[in-house]
């Protein structure tokens, strides 16, 4: 399922008709003994919120997860983690500060894990871990809560009707959009996770390009994110920029390094000046970014991580958008960053807008020196937004279910937590949420070539 979400070659409708065959797989056994739950109907009480996942250690889940952690309400919300890898570290330590109840699940069938969740009670359950590594789906295809939804760690859908709800922020699926590859209702936030920066990064430079000829782009990507549409797309732009260089970094063996090398070669693209870097240490890995003057992301698996932190670092990304959740991650990040001009349609958009982009050095600096802080005054980037954002849905979830409604799709707007969000970042969210469709609309209508 994982290497599918990278596949630019898999249509959407092949992807979700592979989640369901899943789904219905694993869940058939277990349909007749759904059902059950001792919990209360009030939908006003307390709610016992469970969470399943592998990544409560020091992974990238956790730098999104724990600043909301830290802000929830826990007179409203009781937190349960069933943690599914063998071994905790300092990260796990700190987190499970957070949880009143944490279990240590990795070796537990999942008939064991699902009783334990029955007999704790829990009002919803809450997978973060999707089809990645360590995730525990057959868990919650026994549904041992009355509610259960996905978040966070896999950017697609689980393929179980028992997964109530997906949850996700709304720029990724607009009203209508992208419903139909779920099986999973989906419940939508202005912002679903705010992102934990790091505090000792490097202070951001003027970009390279104010003390050189020539402009420097990268990724930073895992490699298996890039397909050969985007390559080619990187292509173009060194041949339109001929002093331009790319640096690739994040590159794991050498024989991964000379697969890229050799679909770059292909294209005509002269590999001196193409430089790649092996994997390194964070804050290594942070000052990277000095170096660069505009960071370009991978598609059809957009960057999460490291578009966060190259926006942190002050180098702005040119992401292109498309009509599946893993191609829509960059479009969330950059709206909600004020950015939402920077993500594009097509791949003739994204090679004009890199190259407008270094064109125009005066505006690359100010947009560089200014971008941190306008991160720390954004609205829509607090941990206390998010964490209301986020108790508004589950509230909504669990309303439905004491009044004994079926799962429909939710849609928690910026008035429910009494915010308002400024209109040039409303702007900057309505601009990414539109980019992506293209492509999908063209092929409805018949018109794509």
């Amino acid at each position: 399922m994982f290497s599918l979400s990278n596949d630019e070659r898999c249509p959407p409708e092949r992807l979700f008709a592979e989640h369901r065959e899943y789904g219905e797989r694993v869940e058939r056994p277990h349909r007749e003994h759904w059902g059950g739950w001792k919990q209360s109907t009030d939908p006003d009480r307390p709610l016992t919120v469970g969470m399943v996942s592998g990544d409560l250690r020091s992974h990238v889940v956790s730098y999104f997860l724990e600043p909301l952690l830290e802000t929830l309400d826990r007179s409203r919300i009781r937190l349960h983690a069933y943690y599914t890898y063998p071994v905790r570290d300092t990260v796990s330590d700190r987190l499970k500060r957070h949880f009143s109840v944490w279990r240590d699940v990795a070796h537990w069938r999942d008939d064991q894990v699902a009783a334990a969740i029955r007999a704790d009670e829990v009002d919803i359950l809450i997978d973060l871990s999707g089809h990645t590594a360590h995730n525990r789906l057959e868990v919650f295809a026994r549904k041992p809560a009355p509610v259960q939804a996905s978040m966070l760690g896999y950017p697609n859908t689980t393929g179980l009707t028992a997964m109530d709800y997906r949850l996700m922020g709304q720029i990724g699926a607009p009203p209508g959009r992208m419903d139909s590859w779920f099986s999973e209702h989906l419940a939508t936030v202005p912002v679903l996770t705010p992102f934990r920066y790091q505090q000792s990064a490097p202070d951001v430079v003027p970009p390279p390009l104010s003390t050189r000829s020539y402009p420097t782009f990268a990724s930073f990507n895992r490699v298996g994110k890039i397909g050969d549409g985007i390559i080619r797309a990187w292509a173009k732009i060194l041949e339109a920029l001929p002093s331009a260089r790319l640096l690739i970094g994040n590159v794991p063996l050498d024989a991964v390094r000379e697969s890229v090398a050799r679909r770059l070669d292909q294209l005509g693209v002269p590999l001196e000046r193409v430089e790649f870097r092996p994997r390194t240490g964070l804050q290594e890995y942070l000052a990277m970014h000095a170096e660069v003057d505009v960071l370009l992301d991978a598609y059809p698996y957009n960057g999460g991580t490291t578009n966060q932190h190259a926006l942190w670092m002050g180098v702005p990304v040119v992401s292109m958008a498309g009509p599946i959740l893993p191609s829509r991650t960059g479009a969330n990040v950059l709206g909600l960053a004020g950015l939402g001009d920077w993500v594009v349609d097509t791949e003739a958009e994204y090679v004009a807008r890199a190259i407008a982009a270094v064109s125009d050095v005066e505006s690359l600096s100010r947009l560089r020196q200014g971008l941190r802080a306008q991160l720390g005054a954004n609205p829509l980037r607090q941990p206390a937004t998010a964490a209301r954002f986020f108790e508004a849905a589950l509230r909504m979830m669990w309303r439905r279910w004491c009044e004994g409604l079926a799962p429909a799709r939710l849609d928690v707007m910026p008035e429910a937590i009494g915010i308002e969000i400024p209109p040039e970042l409303a702007s900057s969210i309505e601009a990414a949420a539109s980019r992506g469709w293209a492509r999908s609309d063209a092929m409805a209508s018949g018109t794509d070539q």
